[in-house]
């Protein structure tokens, strides 16, 4: 099946040692290297006209427009999750994570508005809770839910999604 919107939040790699007692946390799935993330055929679910909405945590936004383009996508904006406590981090703490849009073709957008009505009113912006390790909020599928068409996939999906495909170790199918 080709899907007109595809949602993925790939287990990217992190440099630092996790078993380090310097590291907080830890990485609680098995990771990607950024080669094995490009490898994925994201072209072979994608139709002709499709957006993807791609996850990306600070420290891994270079290599996700890296992605997109060996995907066959155009980047065309961003939205940030600003998270509602403070995160782990390296140099910085990190309180954000980043949602790409790009598209392959000429994907249509149905713009309906926050309150149901048509219109523009959805931002770049969305503050939010954590939801527990790497769950993204609601409102993140609310947005993606207005502006995009079925059929959809999600890829590394945490959990089921009414209306949604989904594959990922979570959900019990794998890639």
């Amino acid at each position: 099946m080709k899907y007109r919107t595809i949602v993925i939040d790939p287990p990217w790699p992190y440099r630092q040692k996790l078993e380090s007692p310097k590291t907080r946390g830890g990485v609680k799935y098995p990771v990607m290297t950024v080669e094995q993330i490009k490898a994925l055929d994201i072209a072979g679910w994608a139709d002709n006209d499709c957006q993807l909405w791609l996850w990306a945590t600070n420290s891994h936004l270079h290599e996700a427009f890296h992605c997109l383009e060996a995907w066959g996508f155009r980047h065309i904006t961003m939205a940030t999750w600003v998270k509602t406590k403070m995160g782990l981090g390296y140099w910085l703490r990190g309180k954000t994570e980043h949602l790409l849009l790009g598209v392959k073709g000429n994907p249509r957008s149905k713009f309906i508005g926050v309150h149901g009505e048509s219109g523009y009113d959805w931002s770049t912006f969305m503050y939010a809770p954590p939801q527990g390790h790497s769950k993204k909020p609601g409102c993140s599928y609310d947005m993606i839910e207005a502006l995009s068409e079925p059929p959809r996939l999600e890829i590394f999906a945490r959990q089921h999604r009414l209306g949604w495909d989904v594959i990922g170790d979570e959900v019990g199918i794998k890639i």
